[in-house]
């Protein structure tokens, strides 16, 4: 068993969204928040797959987003 997680930090840009009920922007602040520790699931579903440690199929699978993986996957080179 392969564990992929999702990093959501508090933050004032989380805190705003929140307090503001704008949860539809959550996904757009952790990605620009990457430097601090933050990380979308499909992020830590494409490390595990460039390490070899799961398939695309299982990926696919347990993405929120499998168009996002998808796309990375060809701009990474890793599906034709």
């Amino acid at each position: 068993m392969t564990l992929a997680q999702e990093v959501l930090l508090n933050t004032t840009a989380v805190a705003n969204v929140i307090r503001e009920n704008k949860l539809n922007q959550l996904k757009s602040v952790m990605y620009t928040n990457r430097v601090s520790g933050m990380q979308l699931m499909e992020e830590s579903l494409l490390t595990l797959i460039e390490k070899g440690m799961i398939g695309i199929d299982q990926a696919l699978e347990a993405a929120n987003n499998p168009d996002y993986i998808k796309r990375e996957l060809i701009n990474r080179g890793l599906l034709g």
